[in-house]
């Protein structure tokens, strides 16, 4: 399978980026900046220190400066993106060979925890085949604070572990956010935002898709199948608007990429879909809920002919109930 979201991929240079989405351009793969070799990184592996980094701003301008060659142009979208070439791969790390040798050999720690976590969700009828470590877990780089990174490949599998999820918290296997680690959650995903904060916490906590697992917290992300998720033909990003409406449809709202088909208005244009390829916005509103959203209004060319969307995943975009943004 060709990596998509949830694989790892390291360049020459040593650099270790994300793969994000499911359908890629000839040539190569768009994937985020993740993890910057570093002699004053707080993470070592094979006597290497590395520096994490996760705000795309950030990692867009440290190309830009050091290695201009993973940034490519993509007139299909009109946007500029990070992109790793097939030529300067060293190395691809896949999801569900990294939690078949952690299954295998890992007898104690967070490996061992993250193994009970995915044999916990075949026990509840998820193919094991289906299931993958990714995150610092996969590239062994974690570090004390680190997390458990979960990802379920296909969408019936998908449906299956969200409502394996759901049974494992009702059963006390798993277990909400605490707040503080809610509130640290919702300040790295909203803070720039300019929300309520608590407010989002509390939904941070009610979301199954992340939680804890003996006293670790774990992410899951539910990704289709390349050929369960429909690419447009092409994209054009005209501005950032805020936006309120319905949703009508929430089927793909649990997954990554996640979509919302919604009724909404844009600057005299109907605005037919919510869409991101961000975690984040996975489980964030549902059918019947009316909200608020700050993206990037795209004109989007499809099979089915044009029509607008609210792509979301900038840095202060958000999407939020108005019950909880509009509540006292």
């Amino acid at each position: 399978m060709k990596p998509i979201e949830g694989y790892y991929i390291e360049t020459d240079e040593g650099l270790l980026f994300t793969v994000k989405g499911l359908h890629h351009p000839d040539g190569g793969f768009i994937a985020y900046l993740r993890y910057i070799p570093d002699e004053h990184g707080d993470r070592i592996r094979f006597g290497r220190r590395y520096r994490r980094v996760y705000d795309l701003e950030e990692t867009t301008r440290y190309l830009e400066e050091h290695h201009p060659k993973y940034l490519r142009w993509m007139e299909e979208k009109g946007i500029r993106v990070q992109f790793v070439p097939h030529s300067h791969i060293r190395r691809i790390y896949d999801p569900r060979g990294k939690l078949r040798e952690v299954i295998k050999h890992s007898e104690r720690g967070i490996e061992a925890l993250a193994a009970r976590f995915a044999e916990a969700l075949s026990a509840e009828g998820v193919p094991l085949k289906d299931v993958g470590l990714t995150g610092s877990l996969l590239i062994g780089l974690r570090a004390e604070e680190s997390d458990i990174d979960l990802v379920i490949y296909g969408r019936r599998s998908g449906l299956k572990a969200y409502g394996a999820l759901r049974r494992l918290r009702e059963r006390g296997l798993l277990s909400s956010l605490p707040l503080d680690e809610a509130l640290r959650v919702a300040e790295m995903r909203w803070g720039g935002a300019g929300l309520d904060l608590r407010r989002l916490a509390e939904l941070e906590r009610v979301k199954l898709l992340h939680g804890v697992i003996d006293g670790i917290p774990y992410f899951v992300r539910l990704v289709p199948h390349p050929w369960e998720f429909e690419p447009p033909m092409g994209s054009k990003p005209l501005r950032v608007v805020r936006v309120r409406g319905v949703v009508v449809t929430d089927d793909e709202g649990i997954y990554t990429p996640c979509r919302y088909v919604v009724e909404a208005e844009a600057d005299g244009l109907r605005v037919e879909e919510l869409m991101s390829y961000r975690g984040r916005f996975a489980e964030q509103v549902w059918e019947g809920d009316e909200f608020e959203a700050r993206g990037v209004l795209e004109e989007v060319h499809s099979s089915r002919g044009v029509y607008y969307r609210l792509m979301l995943g900038r840095r202060g975009d958000y999407l939020i109930p108005l019950n909880i943004l509009e509540a006292t």
